[in-house]
C-alpha cells in the first residue's frame, strides 16, 4: 500500500506553490507497484484551493490506479460529498430540460461541481450554456463579467472539442467570496496542442521538441489548419487569456502533456517545460475571473497590439434575426443594432441554426465597415463556423494575434521546479 499525505492548500488565493503541490500528489501515487492500492491521506487538511482539488479530481479519475481517501474531517468529507469529488456528474445526451434540474440545485451554491460531459455539437453547447446560467446566478454578476463568462467557456470548450479529440469534457467552478473571483476549471484527456502539431507535421522545426515552445505557439494563436486566414487565429487561447488577463485582472493557467504556461497580474508571464519529470495526460486549463472588474469594460485587442478599457457591446442575433440567417438583408438589421459607442462587439450566435453564404459575406463586409470596433463571436456551431472560414478562405482575409514576450523556462526536476513555485 502507498500512502501519499495530501497537503493543506489555502483556498483563498492561487499561488505557484498550489501546483507544485499538485506535482508531488500525483508522482508520489504514480510510483505506487502496480496493482497496488494508494491511499490519499487527508489528515492534515482543513482547506483546499479548486485549482488543487478539480485537477486532483481528474486526475483520480482517468487513472487506472485504485485510489482510496482516507482521516478526512467531517466538513471536508461534506464538502467533497456536495461536489461529486468520488463521483462526477456525467451528462451525455441528456435533454437539456433534465440537464437543468440537475443543475438548477447548484444555484443557491458557491460552485459548479465536478462534471464530465460528452464532446457531442449539441450536448457540450447544451452544458456550456446552462453551467454559465448557473455561474451568473451563483455571482450576481453584471453584464460585462456575464458576457466574459460566457465567452471564455464557449471558445475554451470548442478547442477542446475541435482539437483534443477527447469524448469527454470536464469541468468544476467555485466562487470564491474574499478572494472575489469565479475559480473555472475546464479539462479533457485528449490529444494535446504538439500531439496535433506532430500529427499534421507542422511547426516541428520551431518546436525542436519543446512542448513549451509548441504551447507557446498555440497560445499565439498558431493554426493547425495550415491556411492563410486562420494563421494566427487558431486555438482560442491568445483573445481569452489577454481578455481575462488585461481587461478584467484575473490569472490564466494552462497545463499539458509536459508543458504549463501561467499568465497573471501583467508580470508574470512564462511557459515552462517539465517533461524530464511530470506528464499531465490532456489539458488542464485554470481561470481565476474577478466580478468586481468594471461593469461596462473588457478588453480590447487590436492589430497593433494596444490594449485599452472599452465599452463592449452584446448582440444576440436571434432576437433581430431569428433563427435563420438567409440574407443580406438580414445583415442590415445587424448593422441597425450596432451601437455608434460601443468599441467592442460580441455576436451571440446561441439558438441561429443556418447562415448563408450571402449572409457570411455581407457579415465580413460589416466588420471591414467598421474598423474601429472588435468583433467576436460566441456560441457557433460547426456548420456556421464552416461557413465563416470557407467564406473568410474565398476573401484571403488575414487577422494577426499576440500576446506580449514571455519567459521561456525549463525545470530538471520536481526539487527545482518547487523552489521556483514557493516565490511565485
Amino acid at each position: 500500500m502507498q500512502r501519499v499525505i495530501v497537503p493543506n492548500v489555502c483556498a483563498d488565493e492561487f499561488k505557484g506553490e498550489n501546483f507544485n503541490c499538485l506535482v508531488q500528489v500525483i508522482e508520489q501515487t504514480r510510483q505506487a507497484t502496480s496493482g497496488d492500492t494508494v491511499v490519499w491521506d487527508f489528515r492534515d487538511v482543513t482547506t483546499l484551493h479548486p485549482f488543487f482539488l478539480a485537477p486532483l479530481a481528474i486526475f483520480r479519475q482517468q487513472s487506472a490506479q485504485d485510489i482510496r481517501c482516507e482521516n478526512i474531517s467531517l466538513q471536508m468529507q461534506s464538502f467533497l460529498n456536495g461536489i461529486h469529488f468520488d463521483r462526477m456528474l456525467h451528462f451525455e445526451n441528456a435533454t437539456r430540460e433534465a440537464a437543468e434540474q440537475v443543475m438548477a440545485q447548484y444555484a443557491d451554491r458557491n460552485y459548479i461541481p465536478l462534471c464530465s460531459f460528452s464532446m457531442t455539437d449539441g450536448n457540450k453547447d447544451a452544458f456550456c450554456s446552462i453551467a454559465r446560467n448557473i455561474i451568473v446566478r451563483q455571482t450576481h454578476v453584471g453584464s460585462a463579467i456575464n458576457t466574459s463568462v460566457s465567452y471564455f467557456l464557449s471558445e475554451l470548450i470548442d478547442s477542446i472539442y475541435e482539437h483534443s479529440g477527447s469524448p469527454d469534457g470536464y469541468l468544476f467552478s467555485q466562487y470564491l467570496e474574499r478572494d472575489q473571483s469565479i475559480n473555472l476549471c475546464i479539462a479533457d484527456n485528449g490529444v494535446t496542442i504538439p500531439g496535433n502539431y506532430q500529427r499534421l507535421g507542422l511547426y516541428q522545426q520551431e518546436i525542436d521538441g519543446d512542448p513549451a515552445e509548441a504551447l507557446r505557439l498555440a497560445n499565439e494563436g498558431r493554426s493547425t489548419k495550415n491556411r492563410p486566414e486562420t494563421e494566427n487565429r487558431g486555438y482560442g487561447f491568445s483573445t481569452s487569456k489577454r481578455m481575462l488577463v488585461e481587461g478584467l485582472n484575473g490569472s490564466f493557467f494552462m497545463l499539458l502533456g509536459s508543458a504549463f504556461h501561467r499568465y497573471e497580474n501583467h508580470s508574470l508571464n512564462y511557459y515552462a517545460d517539465i517533461s524530464r519529470f511530470f506528464h499531465w495526460d490532456g489539458t488542464l486549463i485554470l481561470l481565476r475571473i474577478p466580478v468586481n472588474a468594471p461593469m461596462d469594460s473588457t478588453i480590447s485587442i487590436t492589430s497593433n497590439e494596444k490594449t485599452t478599457k472599452d465599452m463592449t457591446q452584446t448582440i444576440k442575433l436571434y432576437d433581430i434575426c431569428h433563427a435563420d440567417l438567409f440574407s443580406r438583408a438580414k445583415a442590415a438589421l445587424l448593422v441597425e443594432n450596432i451601437n455608434p459607442k460601443a468599441d467592442r462587439v460580441i455576436l451571440d450566435f446561441e439558438g441561429i441554426t443556418f447562415m448563408s453564404r450571402s449572409f457570411t459575406d455581407e457579415l465580413y463586409n460589416i466588420v471591414i465597415d467598421f474598423p474601429e470596433k472588435d468583433f467576436l463571436y460566441i456560441h457557433r456551431n460547426d456548420d456556421i463556423r464552416i461557413m465563416m472560414e470557407k467564406v473568410a478562405d474565398g476573401r484571403n482575409r488575414n487577422r494577426q494575434l499576440g500576446i506580449p514576450p514571455a519567459q521561456m523556462l525549463s525545470f530538471n526536476s520536481p526539487s527545482e521546479l518547487a523552489d521556483f513555485l514557493v516565490m511565485q
